[in-house]
């Protein structure tokens, strides 16, 4: 099962990957690592998501507190409401249907694995089958939790806002926040469907929020949000049906934080470009770079008390909801701003040509061959000055580099790219790439 226990979550296919008898698998060490009486769990909506729900709980002799079919984010909010129990979240968030998991939360800190799921998976190979009693409560606390957000967003306008829900589970719940402040709402797939019929609910990828700019297109909004599947992750459409790198918005949130908290810290994910830091200092802030993984980053900046954190993939955590990655309050703060500032959206194209660094790039390759390629990338480059925070950054100078990290969910490789202009680009790319493909 090894291969199912991830950097900050357990993921995998379901039926081969993660199976029902892993899934009591897993539920039989979490009752041996949790001693309280009390577990929260949670699920969305995928086909899966109740049957590997039901195994899990088969094995508890706990107090199960089943807060439903909900976003992750209102998830997060229950689970701080009940500080000192724990939490499991069902879900594979912005993966496609195949795949699904367990986020695993101790009151606001996220496990990971050097913190708890590691023991978790050393646990579940001492399985046994049992019959366990369990008690069930059901509980709903949706609407505290519109109540903890929507009190903290003042719109100074009222806005026309388009949402693709992406069928997943958040998109009625960002569709019900934004009427609750008296937006026009305009849905797109905000319709819960456990088949993903549209696409997959994956805004990073821009083939996925097309269907989203085509109908921006067609409608007059003043601003648009894709959601992912659990609500966690969103990206941010213009009225003029252009998309916005995330590292533009993290910079302008972390602008608008700075002007009202200077000095503030801001915990940004190492596969952003130096935007993001520069922009934080320009703003007399401390910028502090974390590794990419939303455990990662939400506990980072906990630590540190940080006003933000961000990262690249689309996850926004503010210090006034209990940092968690919620993205229908990022949505909501994101209105609140456009209703402030008119020229957000101008910023914004400013700031997306200020660094010569194209997005992402993802690189498919098998699991069993990470550590291989990581160990052949060190070996070519380790002339250079190197940084192994997260994956190998190679610096090529103060301002062009190169980051190579495998993900933490996916078998793939994460390519970013930095460089003073478009020849020196282009080296840098094609001189990585080809390590990557001879590797």
């Amino acid at each position: 099962m090894t291969g199912i226990f991830k950097a900050d979550d357990i993921r995998g296919k379901f039926g081969t990957e993660l199976t029902i008898e892993d899934a009591k698998k897993i539920g039989y060490a979490i009752n041996k690592y949790v001693k309280d009486k009390v577990i929260i769990v949670a699920y969305d909506n995928r086909i899966s998501s109740p049957k590997l729900k039901k195994a899990l709980i088969s094995q508890l002799d706990k107090t199960v507190l089943d807060v439903g079919q909900i976003p992750t984010p209102v998830f997060y909010f229950i689970v701080d409401v009940f500080q000192k129990y724990y939490g499991i979240m069902v879900t594979a968030s912005h993966l496609s249907k195949e795949f699904n998991g367990f986020k695993i939360d101790k009151g606001s800190w996220a496990l990971t694995y050097s913190t708890g799921i590691n023991k978790i998976e050393s646990l579940s190979k001492g399985y046994k089958i049992k019959k366990h009693l369990h008690y069930n409560i059901k509980a709903n606390l949706v609407n505290e939790y519109y109540d903890f957000i929507l009190h903290k967003i003042k719109l100074k306008k009222r806005l026309t806002v388009a949402v693709d829900g992406g069928n997943g589970v958040a998109g009625p719940f960002l569709v019900k926040a934004l009427k609750k402040l008296r937006c026009k709402v305009l849905e797109l797939h905000c319709n819960p469907n456990s088949n993903f019929p549209y696409h997959v609910a994956n805004p990073l990828i821009n083939k996925n929020v097309m269907d989203l700019q085509q109908f921006v297109k067609r409608h007059k909004v003043d601003i648009a949000f894709a959601l992912d599947s659990d609500g966690d992750r969103i990206r941010v459409i213009s009225p003029k049906a252009e998309i916005l790198d995330n590292e533009v918005v993290i910079s302008l949130l972390a602008k608008y934080i700075l002007l009202k908290k200077p000095k503030s810290r801001i915990v940004y994910s190492s596969i952003c470009s130096d935007l993001v830091k520069d922009t934080v200092r320009r703003y007399k802030g401390v910028p502090i770079m974390e590794k990419v993984g939303h455990s990662f980053m939400k506990n980072t900046a906990m630590k540190k008390k940080a006003e933000f954190w961000a990262e690249y993939a689309g996850h926004f955590g503010f210090k006034e909801i209990n940092y968690n990655d919620d993205g229908i309050y990022a949505a909501l703060k994101l209105c609140e701003l456009l209703s402030k500032y008119s020229e957000f959206f101008d910023e914004a194209r400013v700031l997306s040509k200020i660094y010569l660094a194209p997005p992402e790039l993802r690189i498919k390759i098998k699991e069993s061959e990470k550590q291989l390629i990581m160990k052949k990338v060190y070996s070519m480059f380790k002339r250079y000055k190197l940084s192994r925070k997260d994956g190998i950054r190679v610096y090529f100078s103060n301002s062009s580099w190169a980051l190579i990290r495998p993900s933490n969910t996916e078998a793939m490789l994460s390519v970013r790219f930095q460089a003073k202009n478009k020849a020196e680009l282009k080296l840098i790319s094609r001189l990585i790439l080809k390590t990557i493909k001879n590797s």
